[in-house]
């Protein structure tokens, strides 16, 4: 399945490569570059050897996980580009990753309680949960995945004595982050 945030993450990487071609050379660089290059080589390399087992439709979606994981790695150039042209601050970066996680688990409670039966939905191929907060994503995973990454944001945030964050966002995280990730 093709997922709209794919295509969202798609455009904005394209409207950033149109405007900030010249930078591309400095990703270079970075050292997340190589373990990328390993992984993504590891995985066309699999994806080449097993045309013998795999339909076309399967090698099709195979090839489609490995975008998608080239779509994600290159978050980080886009962010840090941003970061380092001062176009967004640490702390607005930090305060939005944490304000998604505050929303994220309001939201997954509010739909824990109207909707918590995803049976219904199976047809669209979405997992049969039941009494599980799965929030806006309609996947448990992916909310428990977004809730632990806040949650680790906020705690590394908790004990330092710097104000990159805000206080109560933070606190707000770790006392919605932890009920929520319990009922993923």
């Amino acid at each position: 399945t093709i997922y709209p945030f794919f295509l969202i993450i798609g455009a904005m990487l394209l409207f950033f490569l149109l405007r900030n071609w010249k930078t591309v050379k400095e990703w270079k660089k970075e050292s997340i570059v190589k373990p990328l290059k390993i992984f993504g080589l590891i995985g066309f390399i699999s994806l080449l050897l097993n045309p013998l087992n795999l339909s076309i439709f399967e090698i099709f979606t195979s090839g489609l996980y490995l975008i998608r994981f080239f779509l994600y790695g290159s978050l980080y150039f886009v962010t840090l580009r941003c970061l380092k042209n001062k176009r967004i601050k640490v702390r607005q970066l930090i305060n939005g990753i944490l304000t998604v996680g505050v929303i994220t688990s309001v939201l997954g409670f509010i739909q824990l309680v109207l909707y918590p039966n995803i049976r219904n939905l199976s047809y669209l191929c979405l997992d049969q949960n039941f009494v599980r907060l799965f929030s806006v994503n309609l996947d448990p995973n992916f909310t428990g995945l977004i809730l632990v990454f806040t949650i680790i944001l906020a705690f590394s945030l908790l004990f330092k004595n710097k104000q990159s964050a805000n206080r109560y966002l933070v606190i707000t995280s770790l006392i919605l982050g932890f009920p929520a990730l319990i009922f993923t």
